[in-house]
């Protein structure tokens, strides 16, 4: 991935294969990268992070209030001979989290609920001197360190190296009852930066883990997939999420947890609203909102069931991400789709704002692939 390309093109009628790259500067290749609420951060393959756009409330962490924008752009600091392997944000969000090369893990912005896993501070990487060697680490326990990360609205997840799974920041999307409250009482909604296990049942362990808009989504060793949070049909199950909107009930996890109904074990999840798993047999299967964003020709009821996202024949699914009103799917040929809300995020380039997978003639099956070039 020499370059990243914005999704401006349906605004403007452009070609998405006719967008200019980010400017990453010379001789700089991106391997990844995390979207939040009105930034981008891009991890580049020398380990460096470098964040665009909003910097508002520390956002890029920049140590102070400005945006950030091409020619501009310093790496983040993230502590003396440190580098970036991972890196998440979340569309709904307003921090970062990277898992440094030592395995810890660092996270700067806003942080009203503890979801920077910092005991102070509703901001972090405004002021000069909050990052480098400033930032603290996110406290995962003697010895721990993290294998992957996610982020959701308010909150933050890792999977450790034996496997356990940690969670910080808005209390009632981790499953807890927002009254138990920890060092960070004093946080709004009920936060607590303080990581802790989340239970997953007797003897299992995460592969994998996805913060969404309400809920996180985890896939277990079994390749089995479990959700908590907010209760509801987006939950994929109806039992299958715990928590309710209502202080004082705590999620249920655990063995009383079932697992989302799926024909196959799962290899990969995103989540926002819509839940998307890439299943062993590399089909797509989604649940979740009532729109196109599901790509199953129809738009009804929230599916409380996962459903098949027909790709076409013969198709499977390589790698997908799902946005706060869009999915976008990587195919066997090395196609990309993308289907949901109309808007410039879907590529197209006639400028038309029309859904796309909520009817029948508009399923990702018959629509065609996104020209990015070359």
């Amino acid at each position: 991935m020499p370059f990243l390309k914005g999704s401006i093109g349906g605004e403007r009628g452009e070609e998405v294969a006719n967008l200019p790259g980010m400017c990453l500067g010379a001789g700089e290749r991106a391997v990844g990268f995390g979207i939040a609420e009105g930034n981008v951060c891009v991890l580049l393959d020398s380990g460096d992070v470098k964040c665009f756009g909003a910097g508002f409330g520390g956002m890029r962490g920049s140590e102070d209030w400005s945006d950030g924008w091409c020619g501009a752009v310093e790496p983040v600091r993230l502590g003396k001979g440190r580098k970036a392997v991972a890196i998440a944000s979340h569309a709904s969000a307003e921090h970062t989290c990277v898992i440094l090369d030592d395995g810890h893990v660092k996270c700067w912005g806003h942080n009203n609920n503890g979801q920077l896993g910092i005991d102070r501070g509703l901001v972090w990487g405004v002021r000069p001197g909050d990052m480098g060697d400033s930032l603290p680490y996110v406290d995962l326990g003697a010895d721990r360190t993290a294998r992957s990360i996610s982020t959701g609205p308010d909150m933050s997840c890792a999977v450790l190296d034996n496997g356990q799974l940690k969670c910080w920041g808005d209390m009632l999307r981790r499953g807890l009852d927002p009254k138990l409250r920890g060092a960070g009482g004093g946080f709004f909604g009920g936060g607590d930066p303080a990581p802790e296990v989340v239970d997953l049942g007797v003897g299992r362990t995460a592969v994998a883990v996805a913060c969404g808009g309400l809920q996180t989504c985890v896939i277990l060793d079994t390749g089995d997939v479990k959700c908590w949070g907010v209760r509801g049909r987006h939950c994929g199950f109806m039992p299958a999420c715990g928590g309710k909107l209502i202080e004082g009930y705590p999620s249920p996890l655990g063995d009383a947890l079932p697992v989302v109904p799926l024909p196959r074990k799962a290899r990969a999840i995103s989540a926002t609203f819509t839940k998307c798993a890439i299943l062993e047999d590399d089909t797509l299967w989604c649940w979740g909102t009532t729109d196109a964003q599901l790509g199953i020709g129809r738009e009804s009821e929230e599916s409380s069931s996962a459903v098949p996202v027909v790709l076409g024949a013969g198709r499977t699914v390589r790698l997908m991400a799902v946005g706060l009103v869009h999915t976008c799917a990587v195919l066997d040929d090395e196609s990309l789709k993308c289907w949901g809300w109309g808007g410039p995020w879907l590529g197209t380039a006639d400028g038309a704002h029309r859904d796309r997978g909520g009817t029948p003639d508009t399923v990702p099956a018959l629509l065609p692939p996104i020209d990015v070039g070359e």
